[in-house]
């Protein structure tokens, strides 16, 4: 049964209990809406309303007769009628003695709608059938009370109980004839002034006399189908729709109809009651819940993919742990299941031995404060152990009687490692600073060549502070060359970057020379092929690849034919081609490959004589930033 059903049916109980058997009138009266409706007892068939006469009429009674009354209640039941509204019925038997002293049972019905709200739940309208006959000065009953049943209830308290029925519901009564579009039948005067409409007439008119009218054209097709696939098995039905108010507006309603017939014809006799508030409370709910939906998804999806482990433990003696992502537990090597079985959940168990006192009381020290951080070692199922960075914020949460506590779990050895290499390469780059004459930079071998690192004595023989160089060149190697050099010197260097190759060698050639060759712009003598050749350094020529063999000859002039030669052809680009080889076969090297257009070659003669070590770390080798030796 229907919570809603199952409070009403306690209401009722509890108000014949104060009523009939204690005769309290405030215990009766407590069972009962302010507005409540009645229908009274005895000949003149009181209808009223309102809980303040109703306990004049109670004391009114109670004075005349104070005793108690025997009664029973049988197949009490209750059907919900709204939200917060159901309707309770069943069967009262009283039992009672009549003038002569002879006892006399009397079986009634009773009926009641109730209003739930919160906590409370009360009766707003009552009918008990009872006989139409005076009472008798001495008895609660009439003499008669033994012969009369609820057949001998008069046709005005009929009606009067039935108006009251019908106007103590939430939204009202409405009728239509079993046939296309409901033919109007009857509604009552209080679904009319809900749907704020003055009369009949103007109702009527404005559905055309078709309840169906009344109906949202888009629920049509809904009630329709309900109401006869319903009453094809059953002669009621429920179902939710928007209805028809004044001005053009839609309320939402719950019908709950039957099926009868006047005179040779079907009717559908329903009640409908008025649950737009709370429909907009479900949407709302609902919204709300999809909402809150949609944000758990995101938010384990991004607990799942977040680099460091997140974990919800419980601030308790062993930091029990109520929930991971998969981050954590792929970190230690455990599954979900091991961390249960081997160390119930305590996350302090699974801590290297040696830190796990020192930090737990690092960790009760500094949550006080909101946050806390500290690092430690934690032991992962193949035995090593890794050093975490506990990052922790406790929260107003809890569970079990203590504080919920949210913590990142991150891996903090790479990082140490690569914070060690970094400073490893920092002070290596700052000896080669001062040790070369000009200045140096670092250019990464990607789209636009951003500066990974460009040394002091660089900016100071450009005249830059390092502020005015990052703002002038925008990072990027382009932005410190000649407009006119940039594409031979970015080449180059990304050529050099992609073969793993270097310009310079240790006592062999500690220069780069670009070029090209000559065509239909000639070049001075002293800067021809063969002249540059002659130095035996490194050179970076541009040409076109039809004249590889002109190139070939003119740097035999000055190298041996084995000297290393790097081919490369749209370096950086996803078809990039490189290609070793020697001078002798330079031009054999570009016609088996196909290259054909413009493309950067490396002369590199110093890789002849690589092998000399640098002497940048050698204990006698001194510069600017190594102290002299005594």
């Amino acid at each position: 049964m229907d919570a809603t059903a199952a409070r009403s049916i306690d209401a009722v109980r509890r108000f014949f209990r104060a009523y009939l058997r204690e005769r309290n009138p405030e215990k009766t009266a407590h069972c009962l809406c302010e507005d409540v409706r009645w229908i009274g007892i005895g000949a003149s068939g009181t209808i009223g309303q309102g809980l303040e006469a109703f306990r004049a009429l109670l004391r009114e009674e109670f004075r005349a007769i104070p005793g108690p009354r025997d009664y029973e209640l049988r197949n009490a039941r209750a059907f919900v009628c709204g939200a917060d509204c159901a309707c309770a019925g069943g069967e009262l038997l009283l039992s009672g003695t009549s003038p002569d002293g002879e006892a006399a049972r009397l079986e009634m019905r009773f009926s009641a709608v109730c209003r739930c709200l919160g906590k409370e739940c009360r009766i707003c309208g009552i009918h008990i059938s009872m006989p139409g006959q005076g009472r008798g000065a001495d008895g609660f009953f009439p003499a008669s009370l033994g012969e009369t049943t609820t057949a001998g209830m008069s046709f005005r308290s009929k009606e009067q109980a039935f108006e009251l029925l019908k106007n103590s519901i939430p939204g009202g009564l409405i009728g239509g004839f079993m046939e296309p579009g409901f033919p109007l039948y009857f509604v009552n005067d209080n679904l009319i002034r809900h749907l704020g409409y003055d009369s009949y007439e103007e109702f009527a008119a404005d559905i055309q006399g078709m309840v169906g009218n009344g109906i949202h054209p888009e629920d049509r097709e809904h009630v329709n189908h309900v109401v006869s696939e319903s009453l094809a098995v059953s002669d009621h039905y429920e179902v939710v729709y928007r209805m028809l108010a004044k001005g053009g507006s839609f309320i939402w309603v719950l019908d709950r109809g039957g099926l009868t017939t006047d005179r040779g014809r079907k009717v559908i006799v329903s009640i409908v009651i008025d649950i737009t508030q709370q429909r907009r409370l479900q949407e709302r709910l609902q919204r709300g819940m999809a909402s809150l939906e949609r944000k758990n998804a995101e938010l384990g999806a991004f607990y799942q993919v977040v680099v460091s482990g997140i974990a919800k433990i419980l601030d308790d003696p062993g930091y029990t742990l109520l929930y991971a992502n998969d981050q954590f537990f792929d970190n230690l090597g455990y599954t979900r299941e091991e961390i249960l079985s081997l160390f119930n959940n305590e996350s302090l168990r699974i801590m290297h031995p040696v830190d796990a006192a020192a930090t737990d009381k690092s960790i009760r020290e500094l949550k006080e404060q909101g946050r806390f951080s500290v690092k430690c070692r934690f032991v992962k199922k193949n035995g090593e152990s890794v050093r975490i960075r506990l990052d922790g914020c406790q929260t107003s949460e809890s569970h079990d009687g203590y504080n919920v506590i949210y913590c990142f779990y991150t891996d903090i050895e790479e990082q140490e490692r690569r914070d060690a290499v970094y400073q490893r390469q920092q002070h290596f780059m700052s000896l080669i600073s001062s040790s070369i004459a000009g200045g140096s930079f670092i250019a990464r071998a990607e789209a636009g060549r951003p500066l990974a690192y460009v040394s002091d004595s660089l900016l100071s023989l450009l005249g830059y502070t390092r502020k005015e160089f990052e703002s002038a060149c925008g990072g990027r190697l382009a932005g410190i060359i000649h407009p006119e050099d940039r594409g031979r010197v970015t080449a180059a260097c990304a050529a050099a970057a992609a073969a793993g190759v270097t310009f310079t060698v240790p006592e062999v050639t500690q220069s780069l020379m670009i070029s090209r060759m000559e065509g239909r712009t000639p070049v001075p003598e002293r800067e021809r092929l063969a002249a540059l050749a002659a130095h035996r350094t490194s050179l970076a020529v541009y040409l076109s690849a039809h004249s590889a063999a002109g190139l070939q000859a003119e740097l035999a002039r000055s190298l041996p034919s084995e000297t290393p030669v790097l081919c490369a052809h749209r370096v950086g680009w996803p078809d990039q081609q490189l290609h070793w080889t020697t001078l002798d076969g330079l031009a054999r090297c570009v016609e088996q490959h196909g290259i054909t257009r413009q493309t950067v070659f490396l002369i590199l003669p110093g890789e002849l004589e690589k092998g000399a070590a640098s002497r940048l770390y050698a204990a006698d080798f001194s510069h600017g930033r190594r102290q002299e030796k005594a």
